[in-house]
């Protein structure tokens, strides 16, 4: 038997890594830092903490210094938020260092989950994370239990301190405060009294809103009304939403009332609110401030709302984003705009339209058209058929789409069974990140018959990236799906007439970041 010796270069080498050995190595070092407030001595933190890692890590002859990703006046809870954290996870799957050097588990993150997760990519990844305050090296294979316990205490201090928020929240709710959000459109917040005082322009709006919605105007008519006139937003936008229309139309602060902890968060870890039905204290303070409706004025818009309301009978949320298979998928070429499933009693078949094709008249999307939901679900077989032929036959991929392409390869070839005339939905879950219909050619002339699909990537998975902002898209397969189907649109004479499509221009493509290629 011949017994093969260990390399000299223990790193990655399977098992134990002490810090000591990290310290010999040939490596690129990074450093993580985080500040979660901007107050001048977390200021002063935050900038020590800079200069000291360039100093430790230039100090070491055998450690290259890559740089310093950090995250300054943010929170730790979730690692999604912090952009320093994640462009540091992207660069690590890109392979651009060896060891991340960073103060505290707390300063890396307070979410035991999190912690775990990234820490469990970067060790897949042989990349070492050494938190200096514990001296625990991730790579060091007896650190996984003590990891854990650590940043569960990290975690439990976030809980403390969510606590301790909470409990100053309902005395200063009590004492008739104003907690949560100040802003409120019609009114202008006094920060030295802390109290609302009345908007002499914004106001008039509110009476206004008031006023058309008892005279039987719907929120988005309001809406249009408010848009079409030109007036503001309290953002400052153009354009108004029935939806801002009905928080204001509901807004007790306009009969001069204040309801305090209408809102809380059940999860200290997700700062994701829902609505208080009973479930926590709330404290109601009746003539807090000068009313802009009069109480019987806002009391008859409430009937009437409820009345309206009725009619639907009962509104049961549903999660849509499971119920179809392009639930939450598509997004529109032209204005950015989600598309919607509409399965109205008028359709032959469910389609799928832009939002802002709603709001069309106002001019948002004039250019969207509808499209059929069962041509949406055959298109996609017939792509993902011929993806999976041409990855199957076809590897004459440059390197970086190799890398990107290799998520759907190692689904797409364990699928002998796609059927070009049966919808998988789980397959669209599985390898779609999103798909774009429509799109305005070199021209300037708007096609809104164009599907384009963008492949998942690990990197979407592995970092949980759900944005759909794509910059540097690489096309795998063109074809034309072969479907007969027809749009209205004015002629010469402004009439409307119908168009007849008989081709779907379909793509695939891969998101290559911001990777080059060649």
């Amino acid at each position: 038997m011949e017994v093969i010796k260990q390399s000299k270069n223990s790193f990655n080498a399977p098992g134990k890594v002490s810090m000591k050995t990290l310290k010999e190595e040939k490596l690129r070092v990074v450093a993580y830092a985080r500040v979660s407030t901007d107050h001048d001595d977390q200021k002063h933190s935050y900038d020590s903490q800079q200069i000291y890692y360039s100093k430790k890590i230039s100090k070491n002859p055998n450690w290259t210094f890559v740089g310093i990703y950090s995250d300054e006046a943010i929170s730790g809870r979730q690692a999604k938020n912090r952009p320093g954290f994640m462009s540091m996870m992207k660069d690590a799957v890109d392979d651009k260092f060896d060891l991340i050097l960073t103060k505290s588990v707390s300063r890396f993150a307070r979410n035991t989950l999190d912690t775990l997760h990234y820490v469990r990519i970067l060790r897949d990844k042989k990349i070492a994370v050494y938190f200096e305050e514990e001296n625990v090296n991730t790579l060091d294979m007896n650190g996984e239990l003590l990891l854990t316990i650590l940043s569960a205490i990290a975690q439990q201090e976030a809980v403390n301190l969510s606590e301790h928020v909470k409990l100053g929240i309902k005395i200063r709710a009590q004492q008739g405060k104003i907690v949560g959000g100040t802003s409120c459109y019609g009114y202008i917040y006094n920060k030295e009294k802390k109290t609302l005082e009345i908007n002499p322009v914004t106001s008039e709006v509110v009476k206004r809103i008031f006023k058309l919605y008892l005279e039987g105007n719907g929120t988005a008519k309001i809406a249009r009304y408010l848009t079409e006139d030109e007036i503001p937003t309290a953002m400052g936008n153009k354009q108004w939403e029935e939806g801002v229309i009905t928080k204001i139309l509901r807004n007790e602060k306009y009969k001069g009332d204040l309801w305090n902890c209408k809102f809380y968060s059940p999860n200290p870890m997700a700062r994701k609110s829902v609505r208080n039905k009973g479930e926590r204290e709330s404290y109601y303070i009746k003539n807090h401030h000068e009313a802009i409706i009069d109480e019987e004025t806002w009391e008859n818009v409430q009937k009437e709302m409820n009345r309206r309301a009725s009619k639907f009978g009962e509104i049961v949320k549903r999660d849509f984003n499971v119920r179809y298979p392009f639930s939450g998928k598509f997004i529109c070429g032209f204005c950015g705009k989600s598309f919607s499933r509409d399965n109205a009693v008028s359709l032959r078949n469910p389609k799928y339209y832009c939002r802002g094709t709603l709001k069309a008249r106002m001019g948002t999307c004039t250019e969207s058209k509808m499209i059929d939901e069962e041509i949406l679900k055959k298109i996609f077989m017939q792509m993902a058929i011929k993806l999976r032929r041409k990855i199957k036959i076809d590897d004459k991929f440059p390197i970086p789409v190799k890398h990107y392409l290799k998520h759907a390869r190692k689904i797409l070839l364990n699928r002998d069974d796609l059927k070009e005339n049966k919808i998988d939905g789980q397959l669209v879950k599985d390898i779609i990140k999103y798909g774009v219909i429509g799109e305005r050619k070199e021209n300037g002339k708007a096609d809104p018959f164009v599907v384009r699909f963008i492949l998942k990537t690990e990197e979407d998975i592995v970092l949980r990236i759900t944005s759909k902002k794509s910059k540097n898209l690489y096309k795998i397969i063109e074809f034309d799906s072969h479907n007969i189907l027809y749009y209205f649109a004015p002629d010469k004479k402004g009439k409307l007439r119908q168009v007849f499509v008989e081709n779907i221009k379909v793509t695939c493509e891969v998101d290559l970041g911001d990777r080059e290629w060649k």
